[in-house]
């Protein structure tokens, strides 16, 4: 019988870590990126129209009145950013479309990877 120390019992799963930070910076990224480009409201109220569905802990605030996300809201946030991105970033001026398409590609990754890291 193998026993566990108390110092093993509170070590934080590194693929967790890894990933709440990748999501947390995607983010903050994301936000800078609207801001830039004056999309933020329209950004929130799209983030509070997502209707309830089984399994998906529902987005109460607007984002940008976050402050602090449980890891359930994390993972929210992977599994809709993307569709909230694409209806935020629809319409762009001749100067948005390129960082717009290329914004898209990066979540588009990114939120790929969110997914696999969910396997067992």
């Amino acid at each position: 019988m193998k026993c566990i120390s108390q110092a093993t019992i509170m070590v934080p799963d590194t693929v967790h870590t890894v990933y709440h930070c990748i999501i947390k910076h995607l983010m903050d990224w994301i936000m800078c990126l609207l801001q830039h480009h004056s999309r933020i409201d329209k950004f929130n109220q799209h983030w509070v129209m997502i209707p309830p569905y089984p399994g998906f802990a529902r987005l109460s605030k607007p984002y940008s009145q976050g402050t602090q996300w449980s890891g359930k809201e994390m993972k929210a946030h992977g599994c809709v950013i993307v569709p909230v991105l694409v209806a935020n970033l629809s319409n762009p001026l001749v100067r948005q479309r390129n960082p717009f398409t290329e914004a898209l590609f990066w979540v588009k990754n990114v939120v790929r990877f969110h997914h696999m890291v969910q396997y067992w």
